[in-house]
């Protein structure tokens, strides 16, 4: 148990001087603390608010793009019919004339009739174009896309496709 007796005891001997500086010096080491806790949730809030206005324009940018997207995912053109094979040099040919075949990290054929095409570093719109010209020439679409914004690099991003033909259903 504590013997509250004996400090009691212990802070009775101090001299008013001594009482006075112990608890400036406890009120110190406890503001001390305090500091040492908070500082870093301030500092991370003054990072998070300086992101903010890039984060926005990030999004207003993506927001733009969003018809795009959805017109690329659109769906079958009804004047098609019957089944387009899909292959790697039609692919290439098409990156070609969109101007992304340098970017290509990876181009693969996949189980079925359909290509993977991995970009490690592409413009959003040379990617955009490039899927645009592959379903109006190829009568492609894609069938499972991975797209991320590569960091500090104003509208470039890493792209990985699965393509395959387009359907008449």
């Amino acid at each position: 148990m504590i013997q509250i007796g004996k400090y009691q005891a212990w802070w009775d001997q101090r001299a008013r001087r001594e009482k006075t500086v112990l608890i400036c010096g406890a009120v110190l080491v406890l503001c001390v603390c305090i500091w040492l806790i908070m500082e870093p949730l301030i500092l991370q809030r003054q990072r998070m608010i300086a992101e903010l206005p890039k984060l926005e324009q990030d999004l207003a940018w993506m927001q733009d793009n969003v018809d795009q997207v959805n017109r690329l995912r659109g769906g079958n053109n009804a004047a098609t019919t019957g089944k387009t094979a899909l292959s790697i040099a039609l692919v290439e040919e098409i990156m070609r004339d969109a101007g992304v075949h340098e970017q290509v990290s990876e181009l693969r054929p996949t189980s079925g009739q359909g290509v993977m095409v991995k970009f490690s570093k592409v413009a959003y719109p040379q990617l955009m174009d490039f899927l645009w010209r592959l379903k109006n020439k190829a009568k492609a679409r894609v069938t499972l896309a991975s797209i991320s914004r590569l960091q500090d690099q104003a509208g470039m991003v890493e792209a990985s496709l699965s393509l395959g033909s387009d359907e008449n259903q």
